[in-house]
């Protein structure tokens, strides 16, 4: 495979550890197990950097036919058809495990006049009094439909104008990512200094609060784009062909100093400073871009890590893994009220299995009775052309992951 690959088969179990993080991360680091050695809190504290990990995914792999298509002097892709098949991606399975949950639970205001437009429609983020109703860790669904919609916008505004050559197409598109890249961490910072300590803003919950992690992926689409056309890497690409390990090194250094060294120890109502909050965002982005770098650039045979993310059963995850959150909080706030924990009486950290094992039987079921049909009917709207091999059918982003309330 040469630098002009248009396959990343690597994405689903790229996608499987990122969910493997975030249900490790309501299993562990949202309430630490009783027995647990102490100086795993931090690291399992931070295990919510697989958010990080899907908003990167879904940057590149949403963004990467338009800026290719782009480039290539390609016609506008269709508005109509892209919105369709992200209405489908995002809405049956989960208004589907919504309702399986709700009545499965018991939850108190879903089901009503008032409780289905909040939730179906995933406006719970605008009121602290339903943030945490329904599925608790959906809300983050928001902030992925937010960057559905922001997508085509942002992709219409650069192909506005007079034709570019591609050269000239190519820095538009480097400058417009690294300005939205460089507008998220401006608004976190606004947005922050008019916040004080605990205080809730809705805005927290939102595409624009996120937008950073996006375009780090919208920057690897543009680079991925960019060299298509090329036989051979460029020379500062090479060692990551050969040795992808190289990557996932860089992301376990920037994961070691996000839990150790910026003075979060993981603790119960641990409260974070700005500063604090500014730079765990910042380590998180770059764990999620090394994970996600042997995916997108090198030969996808080569090294023992592309090995390892050619698992049949990692790659299995990754094809379920919008079920996994969809219903692993129900699964583990079961075995709570059930005070059932299998293998979580052998080691704690077993606890990540308990819930792993009935959450991967119920996101099966999903994938294979709700998401997959759903799918099919993307031949409804728009021309019945596939796009290439592989391209732009991004998962959505699991939320980040919240401390999990009991009900």
């Amino acid at each position: 495979m040469n630098a002009r690959a248009l396959r990343f088969p690597l994405f689903d179990s790229l996608r499987a550890i990122a969910v493997l993080l975030v249900i490790s991360y309501h299993a562990l680091g949202a309430e630490f197990p009783p027995g647990s050695p102490a100086t795993m809190r931090p690291y399992a504290a931070q295990m919510g950097v697989g958010v990080s990990i899907f908003f990167v995914i879904s940057g590149f792999l949403l963004y990467r036919p338009f800026v290719a298509n782009r480039l290539a002097g390609g016609n506008w892709i269709p508005i109509p058809a892209y919105a369709w098949r992200r209405f489908l991606r995002i809405f049956p399975g989960y208004w589907v495990a919504l309702t399986v949950v709700a009545l499965w639970l018991g939850y108190d205001g879903v089901l009503t006049l008032s409780g289905i437009p909040h939730y179906y429609l995933l406006g719970q983020v605008f009121s602290i009094k339903t943030l945490f109703g329904g599925l608790p860790q959906a809300w983050s669904l928001t902030v992925e439909v937010g960057f559905y919609i922001f997508l085509p916008l942002y992709a219409l505004l650069l192909g506005v104008g007079r034709r570019r050559d591609r050269r000239s197409q190519l820095r538009v598109e480097w400058i417009a990512v690294i300005a939205l890249f460089a507008a998220g961490v401006l608004f976190n910072v606004i947005l922050l200094s008019r916040l004080g300590p605990g205080e809730y803003s809705p805005l927290l919950r939102t595409f624009p609060t996120f937008a950073d992690h996006f375009a780090a992926g919208m920057l690897l689409a543009v680079a991925s784009a960019s060299l298509q056309a090329a036989e051979r890497l460029p020379r500062l690409l090479r060692p990551l062909d050969r040795f992808p390990g190289i990557a996932w090194g860089l992301a376990v250094v920037a994961f070691w100093a996000v839990s150790t060294r910026i003075g979060l120890h993981g603790s119960a109502g641990e409260v974070v400073s700005h500063s604090q909050f500014l730079e765990r965002r910042t380590l998180y982005v770059v764990v999620a871009v090394a994970v996600v770098l042997p995916g997108v650039f090198g030969n996808q045979d080569r090294g023992l890590v592309r090995k390892l993310l050619a698992n049949r059963f990692m790659l299995y995850l990754g094809l379920v893994s919008y079920g996994l959150f969809l219903y692993h909080v129900a699964v583990l706030q079961q075995l709570g009220r059930w005070d059932l924990g299998l293998l979580s009486g052998i080691h704690p950290y077993l606890r990540v299995v308990d819930v792993l094992v009935p959450s991967l039987v119920l996101a099966s079921l999903s994938y294979y009775l709700v998401e997959r049909p759903a799918l099919r009917l993307k031949r409804l709207v728009g021309p019945r052309v596939e796009p290439a091999p592989a391209e732009a059918t991004a998962e959505p982003a699991p939320a980040e992951p919240l401390t999990v309330y009991p009900r």
